[in-house]
């Protein structure tokens, strides 16, 4: 009977053409994260871009911890649940016949300390490491070439087989799908083109990453000291 009342409900928004799809967060996991899934999942093609943080898809458990204690708006219970779903959304990368993956993350995102220099070395190896899939390509606008304001906020463009292509944006309280052709085409004809020129390549791209998971890990071991300190005085 619920389902039966939110499907009725969407129908006047079809009828009218709106063209998105507007939900409120729920108890724990906003009804909007569900539709995201759903949509990941049927995707043939994803480009997603992110300015201040490591995308979700991306995160290791530890980097995602740390991001959601800092909101101060999840319960431990609500967090470590939150996590095993976001695991479970990591599949879609590596299963049979994956979709195409294009991920642009500015330069600034890697280099915020959300958590730990451990945590982050831990991250950015992650980051080299999924960026090796054949299916997956991750590309990083560096500082120097664009201030991250210019690019806008973050967003996820989805291509389908049998559907028109769909642009998620991730709100505070909310998720918003966009799938009118004249709110889709500036993030596909202009925002992707941009970032696709201003981004390095994918093998300079995972050399920078590389290297900044190694600039973390000497301030790890710098912050913890004891013999790895003590090696770094030697070198």
């Amino acid at each position: 009977g619920a389902a039966t009342r939110d499907l009725l409900a969407m129908c006047p928004q079809d009828d009218d053409h709106q063209g998105y799809f507007l939900s409120r967060e729920g108890d724990w996991l906003p009804s909007s994260l569900n539709a995201l899934i759903f949509h990941e999942s049927m995707a043939t093609g994803l480009v997603l871009y992110e300015p201040m943080v490591v995308n979700g898809l991306l995160q290791t458990g530890d980097y995602a911890r740390s991001l959601m204690t800092r909101e101060q708006k999840w319960t431990s219970e609500e967090i470590e649940s939150a996590i095993r779903v976001r695991n479970e959304r990591k599949q879609i990368l590596n299963r049979p016949a994956p979709a195409r993956f294009t991920f642009f993350m500015h330069e600034q995102a890697l280099r915020n300390m959300v958590c730990s220099s451990k945590v982050m070395h831990d991250q950015l190896l992650f980051l080299v490491l999924v960026a090796a899939l054949h299916n997956v390509t991750l590309r990083v606008v560096p500082c120097e070439r664009v201030e991250q304001g210019a690019l806008g906020g973050p967003f996820q463009m989805m291509t389908f087989h049998q559907h028109r292509p769909l642009v998620y944006l991730d709100q505070l309280e909310t998720g918003l799908f966009l799938e009118e052709e004249e709110f889709v085409a500036p993030y596909r004809d202009r925002q992707v083109a941009l970032l696709a020129d201003l981004a390095w390549d994918a093998g300079q791209s995972r050399e920078f990453v590389a290297s900044l998971a190694t600039e973390f890990d000497r301030g790890s071991r710098t912050r913890h000291g004891g013999i790895y300190q003590l090696e770094e005085e030697q070198l």
